[in-house]
């Protein structure tokens, strides 16, 4: 060997870096399968809450019918 041409370091080895990439890839597909998990429970609670808001309502207006007709049997029992 001769100082005029030194000898190359040998390249670095890959497979620390590919071990790394590959755990990278890994924990995006979990992030995004619990972004996907997290979003189909919204959409889940979303539509259960609905319901719940739903049966609120109706229940509601069926206690302002059953007022309505007690009142007006009320007032026409008083005339």
């Amino acid at each position: 060997m001769s100082w005029f041409s030194p000898r190359l370091p040998e390249p670095p080895d890959p497979a620390p870096f590919d071990a790394l990439v590959a755990r990278n890839i890994q924990a995006q597909q979990r992030a995004a399968d619990a972004a996907d998990d997290v979003a189909q429970a919204a959409d889940e609670n979303r539509e259960r809450v609905e319901a719940v808001v739903g049966a609120f309502k109706e229940r509601t207006a069926e206690r302002l019918r059953s007022r309505k007709q007690t009142l007006e049997q009320l007032l026409a029992r008083d005339l």
